[in-house]
């Protein structure tokens, strides 16, 4: 069988150029401000609801679920950069690149999957008031499948 090509050498280092470096800063900056930005609307939310009593089991509403308060377009870009990592951003750009589109084909197929899965345990989920798989677990079957989970998924 013929010999595979060799891959071209690596540069010895690599520098960033100043527009490399500008568009770092500004996502930084882009980042505090969002930061800064929320943190600033939570006090005034604390401050308005001061006198109000907390409902039981808000702080894992407010952890989880943003308070039930979002709406649907954070919630989709939410789930849409919690499926999307550095396999994808990394791995799956170097397989395309050596294999073809089918990989990528096969990955954009997934989205198809998570509406389909978002249609039908969205209404249960919001009927129960769940926050996550575990605990729908748990409420079905048993507290030990919950731990299960848990421990399998870390």
């Amino acid at each position: 069988p013929p010999a595979a090509p060799a891959s071209p050498p690596l540069p010895a280092s690599v520098e960033l150029a100043p527009t490399d470096i500008l568009l770092i800063i500004l996502y930084f900056l882009g980042v505090l401000l969002v930061g800064m930005w929320a943190y600033a609307k939570e006090q005034r939310e604390k401050l308005a609801n001061a006198n109000r009593a907390a409902a039981p089991g808000a702080g894992a509403d407010d952890f989880f679920l943003a308070g039930r308060s979002m709406g649907w377009l954070p919630i989709g870009f939410s789930l849409f950069v919690s499926n999307i990592g550095s396999e994808h951003l990394v791995g799956l750009a170097g397989t395309a690149a050596s294999s073809g589109l089918a990989v990528g084909i096969y990955e954009w197929s997934a989205g198809i999957h998570i509406l389909v899965l978002g249609w039908l345990f969205a209404p249960i989920y919001l009927s129960a008031r769940l926050s996550t798989l575990p605990e729908y677990l748990e409420r079905r079957f048993s507290r030990r499948l919950r731990l299960l989970l848990s421990l399998v998924t870390l």
